[in-house]
């Protein structure tokens, strides 16, 4: 089943998007929630629609969260910019934004807010960690990032709650040797239980099924099927250990 979600940070309206699958067969039960940060084009794209489905069909409550409330997709660059900027230019103002999906997540009524988790892809993957460095919520157990941004922001000093995994490609461009050793500083600084699994020859955008042309790779993003497929095996394991749905 798939249900439109309203909500909001401050002024700004939101809209999610929440999947599960019903069980006639079963006592209905809440079940655990697991938010989902698309990239930097925002929710609705197929590979965000494609994973909220996944999860469902794993016992999860998907929730697709809305970033930049703009309720579509933001493939022009005149219109995605500012968007990323209004969030980034201070990251208290991201880490805020997701917790208002975590939040609105939490009060379906079909999730248990005792067993939550977040994964994000891409920009998604930058504003999960920022959720996992901020949240004081002891219901959200764990948090993935898929070529997430990893780097150590301005952000207030606390405990990173639950266990933390970043899929990170060892070819991706944009994150450095040097940004990946802040962001492990970071972690480690948090006291984090956290691991990074390194995908060796893997580029940004590595789960993207989309990224196959020529100047995707030499813009450093190529999709790579055989770390796509570990990463997401690896990612189910956790929050299935973690969150233990009912299959």
């Amino acid at each position: 089943r798939r249900e439109l979600v309203l909500y909001s940070d401050g002024e700004a309206a939101l809209q999610g998007i929440a999947v599960w699958r019903e069980d006639s067969s079963q006592p209905p039960s809440k079940l655990p929630g697991v938010l989902v940060l698309g990239t930097a084009v925002g929710l609705e794209e197929d590979l965000i629609f494609w994973k909220l489905e996944a999860l469902a069909a794993q016992g999860y409550l998907a929730f697709g969260a809305d970033l930049f409330g703009s309720g579509r997709a933001l493939w022009d660059k005149t219109e995605n910019l500012p968007a990323r900027e209004a969030l980034t230019s201070d990251r208290r103002v991201l880490a805020r934004r997701t917790q208002a999906g975590l939040d609105a997540m939490r009060s379906h009524p079909n999730c248990d807010p005792a067993r939550m988790g977040v994964i994000g892809y891409c920009f998604g993957g930058m504003a999960a960690m920022d959720l996992a460095r901020t949240c004081r919520d002891e219901g959200l157990r764990v948090t993935i990032s898929f070529h997430g941004i990893l780097d150590r922001p301005a952000l207030p000093e606390g405990t990173v709650l639950g266990k933390v995994l970043a899929c990170h490609g060892d070819a991706d461009p944009f994150i450095s040797p040097e940004r990946l050793a802040a962001f492990e500083e970071d972690m480690t600084a948090r006291q984090a239980d956290f691991r990074v699994l390194h995908l060796p020859g893997a580029k940004h955008s590595f789960t993207r099924p989309e990224k196959t042309l020529e100047a995707d790779g030499a813009g450093g993003m190529q999709f790579d099927t055989a770390s796509a497929a570990r990463a997401w095996a690896e990612a189910s394991s956790l929050l299935a250990a973690e969150l233990h749905p009912r299959t």
